[in-house]
């Protein structure tokens, strides 16, 4: 997702729930999915809040799914950070530095 165009991002969610139907226990996707949702907000014109719930949503997927997966712990904290959970925000940041120091999404 490294283009942030509307649709480029359109793309690759389409993409994202493609590879989900294929494998809904891909918890990647779910991951990156969230990611695109939160770009789309920002590079797209997606309202905040209906972002943030699809975030929530597929983020709470690959939490159930891989609880301890680098991504899923990086778009958890961003859901918790934009739901002004700084607490919860932090701890899951600092779960995924311990998983991966050098992940700068983590910082």
């Amino acid at each position: 997702m490294r283009m942030k165009s509307p649709e480029a991002l359109q793309s690759a969610i389409e993409n994202l729930d493609a590879a989900i139907v294929e494998d809904p226990d891909y918890a990647l996707a779910y991951s990156a999915l969230a990611q695109a949702y939160d770009l789309t907000r920002r590079f797209g014109g997606m309202p905040r809040d209906r972002s943030l719930t699809l975030m929530e949503e597929n983020v709470a997927i690959a939490m159930r799914l891989s609880p301890d997966d680098l991504e899923a712990l990086i778009a958890a904290g961003a859901v918790a950070s934009y739901n002004a959970n700084r607490q919860k925000a932090i701890g899951l940041f600092q779960r995924a530095l311990a998983a991966s120091p050098q992940n700068s999404d983590a910082l």
